[in-house]
């Protein structure tokens, strides 16, 4: 009666030991991933209990995890690239705005002076009219 109780406790023992260990392992995974750290190499997937289908829906999830930041990754690259080429583009529309607007004085001013000179000329030419008189 003895030996059969020390056999049920070490069956106990080697059984509860058999779930504790993977399951630590899973739980040390997740604890990782909570972190932010998505180093963590994938676990042995050991039978298709629920501890095994467990370990590989965490190492799927990991892997697409690491699948999806890594596309973000390669985004947030594309949108700064973009970003940059469109701060480029904003600074020479705005050099051709500030050129476009120092020509559009120029012709301004020219103007005033084309019309200055065409009162001059009809004043001479009503002077030269009136003297001809």
């Amino acid at each position: 009666m003895v030996s059969a109780l020390i056999i049920g406790i070490l069956s106990s023992i080697v059984i509860i030991r058999e779930i504790t260990t993977p399951l630590k392992k899973v739980v040390e995974v997740f604890e990782k991933i909570s972190a932010g750290d998505l180093s963590a190499k994938d676990l042995d997937v050991n039978g298709t209990d629920e501890l095994g289908v467990l370990t590989l829906s965490l190492n799927k999830m990991k892997d697409k995890l690491n699948r999806i930041l890594s596309q973000i990754n390669g985004l947030s690259e594309h949108i700064a690239s973009a970003s940059t080429e469109l701060s480029a583009t904003s600074s020479q529309i705005v050099a051709g705005a500030d050129m476009q607007a120092n020509q559009t004085n120029q012709v301004a001013t020219a103007m005033e002076e084309m019309s200055a000179t065409v009162i001059e000329v009809a004043k001479n030419s009503q002077g030269a009219s009136e003297a001809s008189d």
